[in-house]
């Protein structure tokens, strides 16, 4: 845990702010408690000393807190944004993963339908090839028919 110091000049207060490696992520109940600290931290009375002296706090101070309110505001988004990034790539990563599944069942399935392609095209080959095997037997044996009625004749 870091500590988080939001005062300047001797106003503020502290509290432990967890830290980023642990990818911590404020609840709406601990954003309340962080923003009562800081309130009440800094809206205690003003030191003593002469009414400039005290007016001078008091600017100090509220500027001081607006800084700080604006610090606490910038710091809490940037966790919302970051928790958003972080859904997003999530959301994309298993985008990726499901668009590579169906890839590698579609690229499966267009194996298997070109090897049953294959396969029959080698058979219509085979079937081909012995067709054209029968007709030079038959033509063969057409031409010594054509023969032997030529020789009758």
């Amino acid at each position: 845990m870091a500590m988080l110091n939001m005062g300047e000049n001797g106003v503020g207060f502290q509290c432990e702010v967890p830290d980023h490696q642990n990818n911590h992520e404020f609840t709406a109940s601990e954003i309340e408690e962080l923003l009562s600290l800081f309130l009440a931290n800094n809206d205690g009375p003003p030191s003593p000393g002469s009414d400039s002296q005290g007016s001078m706090r008091t600017s100090v101070t509220n500027c001081s807190t607006n800084d700080d309110e604006r610090k606490l505001r910038r710091m809490i988004s940037n966790r919302e944004s970051a928790r958003r990034s972080r859904w997003r790539k999530k959301r994309h990563l298993e985008d990726l993963t499901s668009e590579v599944n169906r890839l590698m069942m579609q690229n499966r399935e267009l194996k298997e339908r070109l090897g049953r392609v294959l396969n029959s095209r080698h058979m219509v080959m085979r079937e081909n090839d012995w067709l054209w095997m029968e007709s030079m037997g038959l033509r063969a044996r057409l031409s010594d028919l054509c023969r032997i009625l030529a020789v009758m004749q």
